[in-house]
């Protein structure tokens, strides 16, 4: 049986290796941990937050999108802000790589929409997010652009795709219809 005397005739190599050991199942478990509890979808912004509760608690298809990004390695931020004179949302073409996870950026304009509008737009980006996420070839900035370029030409000069407009008008239906 080894006691804190028999211990203590290890070399300091050895007791930091111990040590080292110990930290490494520490950190893991912590990591392991944190990864489960800490949302995927992410906002410092007062009125993203109270539309994300909207969208959760009105819009099964919105509760579907989060669950979705959930399963994913990526991580998603909604920031206000202005995409351009025709955009008032919008998934930013940046990726960033951070660990194992791959961060992917959405910008919202709440003072040109709220309430039910705001969620849609944010449901529409949030779908945007998914099909760059669900492809693993998309860890650049680059890579996101080729996808889009590839799935999301609608003759314009946007790149968007049928299925992230049709999630947003079934996004816009659910939460519109509890706010008549």
């Amino acid at each position: 049986m080894a006691t804190c005397s028999s211990v203590s005739r290890f070399s300091p190599c050895v007791r930091a290796v111990f040590v080292t050991i110990a930290c490494v199942g520490i950190a893991r478990t912590a990591a392991a941990q944190d990864t489960a509890t800490i949302p995927r979808v992410r906002t410092t912004s007062a009125a993203v937050i109270a539309a994300l509760d909207l969208g959760a608690r009105h819009s099964p298809t919105f509760r579907s999108l989060i669950a979705r990004i959930e399963a994913t390695d990526g991580i998603v931020y909604i920031d206000e802000g202005t995409c351009g004179p025709t955009s008032r949302a919008c998934l930013l073409h940046l990726v960033t790589i951070a660990g194992p996870h791959r961060l992917l950026y959405i910008r919202v304009d709440p003072r040109k929409d709220a309430g039910c509008i705001l969620v849609a737009r944010i449901g529409h980006e949030l779908y945007h997010a998914i099909e760059a996420l669900s492809d693993s070839s998309v860890r650049s900035s680059a890579g996101m652009v080729s996808l889009f370029q590839r799935i999301g030409p609608t003759g314009s000069d946007r790149l968007d795709t049928r299925a992230a407009r049709r999630t947003g008008l079934d996004v816009e239906h659910e939460v519109c219809r509890h706010q008549r």
